[in-house]
């Protein structure tokens, strides 16, 4: 529960224009996604392009910035992310597609979200970072999310747009798999500081793209 001082520096600081918060938000994320320990609040007023004194009038410690961010980052994703993913579409190959151009528009906005939010599941109180009751709760609450999302998706995938020879249970498997090996093995480099920009999320885009042609022609009946 924040306390008086912490909710009052919050609602100033939600009470600025997007442009500005978002400049904060960013250079925050930027910074803390490889840990709290490791991250200088000097280095993220300097990003940000404001003063120290105006961070820590929002939020008053270091923790309290850290704890908002990761509040942020987890209702950016329900509101942007969950929410919106089109849990009707009985169309799997389909709803990954969808589910990847959302996740290209939330991090169009907030290019760090992603790696921030890995760096959730491994803080600790040893290192001053978010309680771990809070930490372990939001990471959980994420996997949950997901693992919701994707059994919904199966819920709704329509078994006829497979052909009559294929198993779709073990060609969905094959599906979620080789996808969840493509964002793994791509999550580095189009994450990473020198490679977040529009075009590297394309180049993403197109490799996806390219698998999931595969599938449909693979897996699914002649249209």
């Amino acid at each position: 529960m924040y306390s008086q001082t912490k909710s009052t520096g919050i609602e100033k600081f939600m009470a600025q224009s997007e442009a500005k918060r978002d400049r904060i938000v960013n250079a925050a994320m930027k910074e803390f996604r490889y840990g709290y320990k490791r991250a200088s609040t000097d280095a993220i007023v300097k990003d940000a392009g404001i003063s120290k004194g105006l961070l820590f009038h929002y939020f008053s410690t270091k923790d309290n910035l850290y704890e908002f961010l990761v509040r942020f980052a987890m209702d950016t994703m329900q509101n942007d992310y969950f929410d919106m993913v089109n849990l009707g579409q009985n169309d799997i190959i389909e709803s990954i597609w969808q589910q990847a151009l959302l996740k290209r528009d939330i991090s169009d906005k907030y290019p760090y979200i992603y790696s921030f939010l890995t760096t959730v599941s491994i803080s600790t109180k040893e290192d001053g970072s978010l309680d771990p009751d809070i930490s372990n709760h939001m990471s959980a609450l994420y996997v949950q999310k997901n693992r919701e999302m994707l059994e919904d998706a199966f819920k709704c995938c329509d078994t006829t747009l497979f052909k009559e020879y294929v198993d779709p249970q073990k060609a969905i498997n094959i599906i979620i798999w080789s996808v969840n090996g493509l964002f793994d093995s791509t999550e580095n480099t189009v994450f990473e500081e020198s490679n977040i920009d529009g075009e590297s999320y394309e180049r993403f885009l197109d490799e996806l793209r390219s698998y999931l042609d595969i599938f449909r022609t693979t897996f699914y009946k002649s249209e």
